[in-house]
């Protein structure tokens, strides 16, 4: 499901909210990709709706939900290296990231029945990608990205290293600058808790390879209480000429969207209301926001010790 911003009739009307609830019932798993406003600046109204989108629909009626923002596809569309390389990309052009980054996602689960395990390819299912990528049910929000993209025009200096795979240089654009979600900050400055890679067309060793470079590089930072996940799920598409990966990030740098989303929520208060919605839903929405902020930062916690008042008694 394509949530493509907050503060469409849709989401604000409890459209949105209905259909999730509907798809939850029906025992399957609910992915949800969700736009969200640019959030380096000051709080504004659309925060405040995506918040209330977090609380009525996303935090109870979804297993992974993916954010993104149009500053940072207009940002790949426009990009010479690892981007599309179009000066003004359109809102089909945008659109056409996010299929990509589907396409990449759900590839080895739609390609499990054609393509035999010899080729090198690992299955997926959701529940399997949720379980490695959600170490607790309520962090499931995720940070996408893009690997492998080509600029037309720049085929010629798309060729990494001399006797590199070329799905290598896929796997490290993805890992380290395609993000489609740079709202949150850098994505080294914040903790991360596990990863998933969707590889078309990238050996298993070449993908393997950049996961290490990636884990012992100093700049990022992992969670200590448990071993961070790197689940790489394979496949090939006999259609597909070029390498291309899609990434599913866990970081703790989402709660600091989340308390964004609250403060945002508690300013536009009055504007909520005056759009239809009850004062006691907002309250609400502000203390299940709250709740799921520190939850965040209980998880970004060197340890589970440190999260505590060393005063407080259970």
């Amino acid at each position: 499901m394509f949530v493509h911003n907050g503060t469409e009739d849709a989401v604000m009307n409890g459209v949105a909210s209905k259909l999730m609830q509907e798809l939850s019932g029906q025992k399957a798993n609910t992915f949800s990709f969700t736009g969200v406003a640019d959030s380096t600046g000051d709080v504004s109204e659309e925060d405040a709706k995506v918040g209330f989108l977090l609380h009525e629909g996303l935090m109870e009626y979804t297993d992974i939900v993916s954010f993104y923002d149009r500053k940072s596809l207009k940002k790949m569309a426009s990009g010479k290296v690892n981007g599309l390389g179009i000066s003004s990309p359109d809102d089909v052009t945008l659109n056409g990231l996010l299929a990509r980054l589907l396409s990449g996602i759900t590839g080895p689960m739609r390609f499990n029945r054609v393509v035999s395990a010899s080729t090198g390819m690992r299955s997926a299912s959701m529940q399997a990608i949720a379980t490695n990528l959600c170490s607790y049910p309520r962090i499931k929000y995720m940070l996408p990205s893009l690997g492998g993209l080509t600029a037309k025009g720049m085929e010629d200096f798309a060729v990494g290293k001399p006797g590199q795979e070329k799905g290598a240089d896929a796997c490290q654009h993805a890992l380290k600058r395609g993000y489609l979600c740079n709202g949150f900050g850098e994505h080294n400055s914040e903790k991360i808790i596990a990863y998933s890679m969707f590889c078309r067309g990238v050996e298993l060793s070449s993908a393997v390879s950049r996961v290490a470079d990636l884990k012992t590089c100093r700049d990022y930072q992992f969670v200590d209480w448990c071993p961070t996940g790197f689940s790489i799920y394979c496949f090939k598409d006999q259609k597909a000429t070029e390498p291309e990966v899609a990434v599913l990030e866990n970081n703790c740098g989402v709660g600091t969207y989340v308390n964004r989303c609250m403060d945002a929520v508690e300013q536009f208060r009055a504007q909520l209301e005056e759009s239809g919605i009850e004062s006691g839903a907002v309250s609400e929405a502000c203390e299940n926001l709250s709740a799921l902020g520190k939850d965040y930062q209980e998880v970004a916690c060197e340890t589970a010790d440190d999260c505590y008042d060393e005063e407080e008694e259970y």
